[in-house]
């Protein structure tokens, strides 16, 4: 009967060990420990707490706050993270819920980007006629200006 108990036990051990679940959170749990090693290597340790708060730098929170800016390039890490980000989406497959997804939208979007292509043209047209008119207006104006400025400086002979 003893030894029952103990068979089961270990069998109720090995089944929580191989549990779905259990493997993904070790899994998450593992990545998560990684991305946060990879975070502090690049931005420096944010454990650093404000002024008044204890710190393992020598010279106080002060100190440890500016160790802290001094540490890591945020700019590099969002570059970093961003393309990790993209290098993953791409090493993805699609799944067929995703590829249907895309078929749906991409069979409603033909009709709304034919007229936003369209409308984008006359607008392209409007603005090319607005803008052959202002030069038009422009040249005038300067053509104009450049008969006045001689007869000005005419009554201004020194």
């Amino acid at each position: 009967m003893h030894t029952r108990e103990d068979m089961s036990a270990t069998l109720d051990a090995i089944g929580d060990q191989v549990n779905p679940k259990r493997v993904v959170e070790g899994g998450t749990h593992r990545i998560r420990r990684w991305i946060e090693s990879a975070r502090d290597g690049i931005m420096g340790p944010s454990e650093v707490e404000g002024y008044g708060g204890k710190s393992r730098e020598p010279g106080g929170p002060e100190a440890a706050a500016m160790a802290a800016q001094s540490q890591g390039n945020p700019l590099a890490a969002g570059l970093i993270t961003f393309g990790v980000g993209l290098l993953v989406g791409s090493l993805l497959p699609a799944t067929k819920v995703e590829q249907q997804g895309l078929s749906v939208i991409a069979d409603k979007a033909e009709p709304a980007i034919g007229a936003a292509v369209e409308a984008a043209s006359e607008l392209g047209h409007g603005l090319q006629q607005s803008a052959e008119q202002a030069a038009s207006k422009l040249g005038d104006v300067l053509t104009d200006a450049g008969h006045e400025v001689p007869d000005q400086t005419k009554d201004f002979n020194l």
